[in-house]
């Protein structure tokens, strides 16, 4: 996605998981595990750092936004590539293990010590808000906090979260019918604030 806002950003954000070791040590994981993943965590990131910036979010709020958006497919490094690289989705077990990538995220941020609630809701939440949710799962997603806990400016964020994981998603990877714009993938599945689909349509471009 080379949107024109994006150049420089690219490499404040490379710049900024430098400084980070746990984030640089998970996405160096990612990048050797499936190169495609870590490709769209970055190009996700950017997106959701910038709309959360352009829609008024305070710089706190907007670092919690990047830190979920680059945490949220962490899971996928205990999914094997075999699985993320096929074109129809998985079936059987295989399906089993792609659902299963929420609460390895949480598992993974757990043994990494990222332990901070809004961090982990924002990152955990990237499948609901949409038709076919599946967040929480056989172990408990949500490290025994309620969803109920959770403000009104974080919900915020993982819709953000979710909108723009949704976007990359919709011009990254093929539609099986390829029939449908990004814009009626996006309206499909989400669920959520529907003027955040106007607002990260303008990344398309």
């Amino acid at each position: 996605m080379e949107h024109y806002r994006f150049s420089e950003k690219h490499r404040e954000l490379l710049g900024f998981i430098q400084t980070e070791p746990v984030l640089h040590s998970l996405l160096f994981q990612m990048k050797i595990h499936h190169l495609p993943t870590y490709q769209h965590i970055l190009r996700a990131t950017l997106v959701v750092e910038d709309l959360a910036e352009r829609l008024g979010f305070n710089p706190e709020k907007c670092y919690l936004g990047k830190m979920g958006m680059i945490l949220h497919d962490m899971g996928k490094l205990r999914v094997p590539s075999r699985i993320l690289d096929a074109i129809v989705r998985p079936v059987g077990e295989d399906w089993g293990l792609m659902r299963s990538h929420v609460a390895f995220t949480r598992d993974i941020l757990l043994e990494s010590g990222i332990k901070n609630r809004d961090m982990m809701y924002i990152a955990l939440a990237h499948h609901e808000f949409q038709t076919e949710s599946y967040p929480r799962q056989e172990r408990k997603a949500w490290v025994h906090e309620e969803r109920r806990s959770v403000t009104s400016q974080i919900n915020d964020l993982a819709e953000l979260v979710v909108v723009s994981d949704k976007l990359d998603a919709s011009l990254y990877r093929k539609d099986q019918q390829n029939t449908l714009t990004p814009r009626e993938k996006i309206l499909r599945d989400f669920t959520g604030n529907s003027d955040l689909v106007t607002e990260v349509m303008r990344y398309a471009a």
